[in-house]
Formats: C-alpha cells, structure tokens, sequence
C-alpha cells in the first residue's frame, strides 16, 4: 500500500505534498485545537475533529468523471478510547471504486506528537453474515500504541464510474463530529441539483461560488451530534443529516444541445435500458412451465394467483448482487432451471411467466419503507432498493414480491406498503403508484392468558391468535428457524 498525500481540491493546504511539511503542520493544528476539543467534548470517547469530502466532477476527453476526495480527523478523549476507536473503515465497491489512501495516527506523547503508520490493513466483503450479498468491500485500517489525546487521520480516494449515480454525504457518524464539510465542484456547464434529508436541516450552511470555469457549492455544518438509532423506525435515512448530489443536465464544450439526465423521464430510460434485453428470447421451459400453472384457469386472476404460488414455492430467494447485477435482471429461463435468484429475478421470472399466460406483467422499482425517498423529489437509483413485479388486471394494479414465500396473492408485504411503485410499462412509459396500506383491523394479535391459584400453586395456560401479517411474520420465523 502507498501512502501518498492526496490532493483534495478546495482545502487552503492541498499544495502542501512534502511529508516534512505535512507533519509540522497536522501537529501544529492539532496542538492548536486539541485543547478546546477536549473542553467540549469531555463527557466522549472520541470526536470528528474535521470531516471533509471533495466530490470533483470533470470533463475527461468529451465525457463527465467524478471523484471524491476523502479526509477525516479523529481524536481520542477518554480512557478507553485507544482501544474502541483503534480502527478506520473505508467503503468502496464497483460503482465507487477505491484509487488510493493514506492513513496515520499522531501519538500524543509526553515530548509531543509521533507520527505512526498503521499496524495492519485488509479488505473484506462487507457484512458477509447479511443475506444479501453485494460487491461492497470494507477496507479496515488497524492502529496499535495509541494514546488518548491521539489523532487518527484517514485520507482516501473514490472513482464513481456511472454519473447517474453519485454518492451522497452524511454529516452524521456514531461519534459526534466538530466540523463537517461537503464541497462539490463541477464545471460551469454542468447543472447540480441537491437534496437535503434528515432531521434539523437548518444546521447546513451552503454556499455557492462561481468561478472563470467552476462552480464551487459547499455544504457545512459544526457541533454535530452523534446520531440515535431507534428502533421503531426502519432506517437511519429517516432522521440522519444528509445530501444528495445528482447532475440534472450538461452541455459539452463543442456540443449544440443540453444533455438532461435528472429528472424522472431520462432517469426512466436510464434504468429501462437495464432490463430491456431481458427475456426477449423464447424459451421453451418458461413456456410450458406458464401452461401448466395456468390449465383450466378461467380468469386472470386465478392465473396469476397460480404463477405467483409456483415461484413462492419452488424459487428460492438468495440475494447475490456483484456490481451491474445489483441493478439487472436475469433472465428468466435462467432463474427457472436454477431455481433461486433475488428480487430482481424473482420480478424476472413472474413477468416472464405472466405474460406467457397473457397478462399485463411489468418490472416494477421500488423502495423499502427504509428508503424515506420519493420519484419526484429525487429522481435517483437511490430511491429503489427492491424489485417486483407488477400486473394489470381490469382496472386493478396488483403487486407481486417473490421474495416472501406466505404472503397471500394480493396482499403486499409489510415493508412496501404506501411506498411509490416506478411501473415499467414500456421504453417511453411508465407509472408511478403508490402500493395500498393493509387494513388495520385484517391484521390481528391477540394474547390471552388464564391463570388460576390454587393454595400455594400458581397453574395456568395462554393462547396466541395471530392473524394476517403477524401470522405470516412468525410463520416466517419459524421456517428459517434452526430450533433454538
């Protein structure tokens, strides 16, 4: 591994490359500011002294790249902190590609600050235990002889290879942070779009600064609290502070027309051509397997009751997501002599069996009641992280998730109820709707115990009357039960 001082653009030391000179000055500003630091944040472990993200987004031979220029201070307070925060993380995966870091830890000393490399440094898949398995890779960066009163300093860089898919900045960490910034520059012909999400939004200052060929947006915040998880709400998007950058339209030097791609018909086609080659071939399986689930059927619905059953029960939901294929299907003949696939097979091969029968199936986007985002506000890949398959029956849209193996035909599964369907009806045509909210009184848990007390012996027993979703969650529970 190299070590490297990288450039970030914006930041009044980013000439400084002379590791001499580098040193002399991280030491010289963290004795400068380590004092007030511990003042402020005594009652902590560990703060974000400084948190800073360069998203440079330029024009490379006639076509828009976009990098990200990270760096992140961390001092140790407490005690106990050299032991807990001994550790630097860096995420990176096909889309954000990781090109270079650098990482190193002032030691806080009775004579001053010692410069220290790391200890140890390797790469793994990211949360291998999770069922679903994607090409995200977590870089782990090791220290050892830390002292409180250290600082831990990562600093690294990120390729993003598709434009349509820029990364989004949180100023939020598990750990408060004292200063946080966010500086995207693109050049002058190129038109930014930002969203601000999360809870007290207010605290971002944002500026603008145009230049002879730039423009320079920032986005900066101080005294950030560490952020709160709660249960009670699906994810962390809900309530942390966060933006989200997407180019909405560009105009090449030499070009005569503007390229719009932000906005939710281009966004639409953008995403249609990832499943526009799917399933085109015939293939003899899918037909004979959609005329046989659907003999004798006399209405459409029965037939995609009968569909929809079939794959619940014989295709087998295993996520494996590595880079494009976390956004293409495959192809259905593929899935049904497999027999396992994720959301997006699952949504592959019921449009594939659906239509095969006659119906009107379509592949359907959406997101999980994780996603706290709309079509229309963010217009991004962002906003889905689920695949389904939708179908047109009469005036009726009925959502089908293969991915839950109990839920009824016609129901929809917990975590995509009053979520925004993007209905992919044809290469120009689409519809966003909302999928339904269960009824209330449907669903019904009801907990009865009778006890009875007999001198000094306490005898009873309890009864448990599960209807609709909690039944069907604990019949889940108790299929990938291993009996414990």
């Amino acid at each position: 591994m190299r070590y490297l001082p990288i450039p970030r653009p914006g930041r009044t030391h980013r000439n400084l490359c002379a590791v001499t000179l580098l040193i002399l000055f991280a030491t010289q500003l963290h004795a400068q500011d380590v004092d007030s630091l511990l003042l402020r944040y005594k009652d902590e472990l560990a703060v974000i002294s400084d948190f800073w993200q360069d998203l440079v987004i330029k024009n490379e031979k006639g076509k828009l790249t976009a990098n990200s220029y990270v760096s992140s201070d961390r001092l140790l307070i407490g005690e106990l902190s050299p032991g807990i925060y001994n550790k630097e993380y860096i995420f990176h995966s096909y889309f954000n590609k990781l090109e270079d870091n650098d990482a190193y830890a002032l030691i806080a000393g009775k004579k001053g600050y010692t410069k220290q490399r790391p200890s140890d440094s390797k790469t793994v898949h990211y949360d291998e235990s999770n069922i679903l398995f994607d090409d995200t890779k977590e870089t782990e960066i090791s220290f050892s002889g830390l002292t409180p009163k250290s600082l831990l300093k990562n600093e690294y860089s990120l390729s993003h290879n598709d434009i349509h898919i820029l990364p989004s900045f949180y100023f939020q960490e598990n750990i408060p942070v004292a200063k946080s910034t966010f500086v995207v520059t693109v050049p002058k012909y190129v038109h930014m779009k930002f969203v601000i999400k999360g809870s007290q939004p207010d605290r971002i200052k944002q500026t603008m600064e145009e230049n002879k060929n730039t423009v320079v947006y920032t986005f900066s915040a101080t005294d950030i609290p560490a952020i709160k998880h709660f249960e009670s709400i699906p994810s962390s998007d809900w309530y942390a502070l966060h933006v989200i950058p997407y180019i909405y339209s560009y105009q090449l030097p030499g070009e005569d027309k503007e390229q719009i791609i932000g906005d939710l018909d281009h966004f639409y086609k953008y995403m249609f051509g990832f499943i526009s080659k799917i399933n085109v071939a015939e293939d003899d399986e899918i037909t004979q397997t959609a005329t046989k689930l659907t003999k004798g059927d006399k209405t459409q619905k029965e037939k995609a009751a009968h569909i929809y059953k079939w794959v619940q029960d014989n295709i087998h939901y295993i996520a494996f997501e590595d880079s494009l294929e976390g956004l293409i299907p495959r192809q259905a003949a593929a899935i049904c002599k497999r027999k396992f696939g994720d959301c997006k097979d699952m949504a592959s091969i019921l449009v594939a069996l659906c239509r095969k029968a006659g119906l009107d199936a379509y592949f359907t986007w959406i997101g999980t009641n994780s996603k706290p985002y709309t079509w229309e506000e963010t217009p991004l890949m962002k906003v889905a992280n689920h695949m389904i398959c939708t179908v047109k029956i009469g005036d009726e849209w009925i959502f089908m998730d293969g991915t839950h193996p109990l839920i009824p035909f016609g129901k929809a599964p917990e975590n995509i109820q009053g979520k925004e369907a993007l209905v992919g009806i044809n290469e120009k045509e689409f519809k966003i709707i909302k999928v339904p909210e269960a009824d209330g009184a449907s669903n019904v848990s009801i907990d009865t115990t009778f006890l009875s007390v007999n001198g000094k012996q306490v005898t009873g027993r309890a009864t448990l009357d599960l209807q609709g979703y909690f039944s069907w969650d604990l019949q889940i529970q108790m299929m990938f039960s291993n009996g414990d």
